[in-house]
């Protein structure tokens, strides 16, 4: 499962988890050698989960941004919008996590001008934005989609920043965390 806000953090007022299960499905969980875009074994979906009392650390300590960011409003419910926000605060990034069965959710109004928003936001703090359609991974950049195609969650991603006489221009591109290219990146 990514890594989110964490379990201290305050929920909402009137926000809850019910009726929504679409963590379940979106995260891997290493606890339950579960997959990410799969539902979990223990899901009834719509409901919740059948072993709550007793589910792994990383389940009972995550809660998607739609629970504890008021600024997302009622649209970003994961179990309407068909996608979900999550925080990756050790890559500094933030991440959209779409339904497989709604591959083509984050680009339609009024999610996209959001997602598109929420990239130069992260960008400005040194970070950037990662949809995960499926395996299939896109950087949101001001200017355009990167597709970073199919990378492993561990995978650095990586923007560059270049000055152009029209301004900035922005690249991503992807590394396994055991590439030696990203050495010669970071200095």
């Amino acid at each position: 499962m990514s890594t989110s806000e964490s379990n201290a953090d305050p929920i909402v007022p009137g926000r809850s988890c019910a009726g929504c299960t679409m963590c379940c499905k979106l995260l891997g969980v290493t606890a339950l050698n579960k997959p990410a875009f799969t539902w979990c074994q223990h899901c009834a979906i719509g409901e919740g989960c059948t072993i709550y009392a007793a589910r792994p650390p990383e389940c009972a300590g995550f809660y998607c941004a739609w629970m504890v960011n008021p600024r997302l409003g009622p649209e970003w419910r994961p179990a309407d919008a068909k996608m979900m926000i999550s925080f990756d605060a050790p890559a500094n990034r933030v991440l959209v996590h779409v339904d497989p069965a709604r591959g083509d959710a984050w680009r339609k109004p009024p999610h996209y001008p959001q997602i598109k928003n929420m990239a130069v936001q992260a960008l400005r703090n040194g970070g950037h934005l990662l949809v995960w359609q499926g395996r299939q991974a896109f950087v949101i950049l001001p200017d355009r989609e990167v597709s970073l195609g199919v990378i492993e969650s561990d995978a650095v991603v990586v923007i560059t920043e270049n000055r152009t006489p029209m301004g900035v221009a922005y690249d991503a591109a992807a590394y396994a965390p055991d590439d030696p290219r990203l050495a010669a990146l970071r200095s």
